[in-house]
């Protein structure tokens, strides 16, 4: 839209009168840009693109998981042993693949709680695990068991506990 300013009172007029509709001198024509909206409010109006993160964003990423590794455990100095408490859940792997192959309903195994593993002086190992899974009826208990595993991580004794 093509618009006239008075340059002696400043107001603006449409650019077909050519002179100033309050008082009356004559006007030059100034041309009025239309300014494109942005579809989101806070975006930036320039055709500027966003910058990736770059190394200082990648090594913030990288500084974060690690501290999020050390505080959940990962890096812990593992034994030699093969039976372990998972740094994760605290679950132990032959455990729950004993209880995949034993229970009569394997999809429906929930653990509860898991104990921390305990080595025996005869080199064997024990755990303690409260799970909930269904019985030979469909219907759902809670077990609290404590699994002996021998120094090559197979269960050989399966106790219930008190």
């Amino acid at each position: 839209m093509n618009v006239i300013k008075c340059s002696k009172c400043g107001a603006l007029s449409p650019a077909e009168d050519r002179k100033c509709a309050t008082c009356g001198s004559a006007c030059e024509p100034l041309q009025i840009e239309a300014i494109p909206l942005s579809p989101d409010p806070g975006a930036s109006t320039s055709n500027q693109e966003r910058k990736p993160l770059g190394w200082g964003g990648g090594l913030i990423v990288l500084i974060v998981t690690l501290s999020f590794m050390q505080c959940t455990g990962m890096f812990k100095a593992r034994s030699t042993d093969v039976v372990f408490n998972s740094p994760l859940d605290g679950s132990v792997l032959q455990v729950e693949k004993f209880l995949e192959r034993t229970l009569k309903d394997p999809s429906s195994f929930e653990a509860i709680s898991w104990g921390a593993v305990e080595k025996n002086q005869n080199g064997t190992f024990r755990v303690r695990c409260q799970y909930r899974a269904k019985n030979s009826f469909g219907g759902f208990v809670i077990e609290t068991k404590v699994f002996v595993l021998d120094s090559t991580g197979q269960v050989i004794n399966v106790l219930t506990a008190p």
